[in-house]
């Protein structure tokens, strides 16, 4: 519903968070601490989280997507791939990541942050160790190949690699079993080659 008050950890750049964080959560002490799934900046791993419960001694429950406390234990919904939904019970304290798949916020928190007040409180920060990370651009993902596609492995195979050709075998497929090895290579790059996968 919006938060009435906000505190912000003013850290120089380049620094590393995690102790400043744990340092004002240990000293806050709050029974349920919620964060993302990754950051914005740096390395974005995803694993300040799970180092932060470590510190802190806390239970981690990931991926939430609704969340309700009552009697000292929080109920929680979390999502699962496949669009899929669980229900769980966890006692307090706890700490939990918020992720995408999390419903967004209600158009009355929005005016509730806006009445909110922002407190910046400084930090002293530590050294960054990790800032060995190379940036480079990213791989292009192999193509998969179609599921449940009709006709024999080879039109597959062909339709995969984009050639529309037509070859000479339309399904019949050989089973190479009890012959020696040498003479199923052959048969086996015989085929290959007739069916345009080789050069001649």
């Amino acid at each position: 519903m919006g938060a009435p008050r906000l505190v912000c950890l003013a850290m120089p750049t380049g620094v590393d968070p995690l102790p400043a964080l744990a340092a004002w959560l240990a000293t806050a002490s709050p029974s349920l601490v919620l964060t993302g799934t990754t950051a914005e900046a740096g390395e974005g791993s995803g694993m300040v989280p799970y180092w932060l419960a470590h510190r802190l001694g806390l239970r981690l429950v990931p991926a939430i997507a609704g969340l309700t406390m009552a009697s000292g234990e929080a109920a929680m919904v979390q999502a699962v791939p496949g669009g899929r939904r669980r229900q769980l019970f966890c006692p307090l304290p706890l700490l939990a990541t918020v992720g995408s798949r999390a419903p967004g916020p209600r158009l009355s928190a929005f005016a509730r942050a806006r009445r909110g007040v922002l407190y910046a409180a400084p930090a002293r920060g530590e050294p960054d160790a990790r800032q060995d990370w190379a940036a480079r651009p990213a791989r292009a993902r192999p193509t998969r190949a179609m599921q449940g596609a009709s006709g024999s492995a080879s039109e597959r195979l062909r339709a995969g690699r984009g050639d529309t050709g037509s070859g000479k075998r339309g399904g019949d497929e050989t089973t190479l079993a009890n012959i020696d090895p040498e003479n199923a290579a052959d048969r086996i790059l015989g085929y290959l080659r007739e069916e345009g996968l080789l050069g001649r």
